[in-house]
């Protein structure tokens, strides 16, 4: 019975875990446009009718979500393993423990900010709209609408 339960307290957490995987793993358009377009960040459209998004500000948020995504990867594999007997000692155990999480950090950093810098090597435009429906920037009016309401008036 004493096993049982461990291995069912590791199926809940494993199974928990895989959950918010399966949430937060597909692409999530509208969520960036949202953490891009903050409410005191204002867009306007350039000449055509895109809004340029830049590639340090979407570096940053999918920095955090890749780490997100390795950060459930993490976890499943731990579970995972976790069911594999230990014949260490406890002090050593704790070491290794220790050693490895630190190194499976900084590897998650490393690489998530590769796949940024490569991904996100330029600024990317998306249709005005886009912006507007998804985001929650303010809105402001291109020069060429500010002319045409100025030469309407005339």
């Amino acid at each position: 019975m004493e096993n049982f339960l461990a291995l069912l307290s590791i199926a809940f957490q494993l199974s928990g875990a895989i959950l918010l995987m399966v949430k937060f793993w597909g692409k999530r358009k509208n969520e960036i446009l949202q953490q891009y377009f903050n409410s005191s960040e204002s867009i306007c459209r350039d000449d055509g009718e895109e809004v340029v998004l830049h590639k340090e500000k979407l570096r940053k948020i999918f920095k955090e979500i890749y780490l997100t995504r390795f950060s459930f990867i993490y976890i499943v594999l731990g579970y995972a393993l976790s069911v594999l007997d230990i014949s260490t000692s406890k002090c050593s155990a704790i070491l290794i423990i220790m050693s490895m999480s630190v190194l499976l950090i900084l590897l998650a950093h490393f690489v998530s900010i590769l796949i940024c810098r490569i991904k996100y090597s330029k600024d990317l435009k998306i249709p005005y709209n886009e912006a507007v429906e998804k985001g929650n920037a303010i809105q402001e009016m291109s020069q060429k609408e500010i002319d045409e309401i100025m030469n309407s008036l005339q």
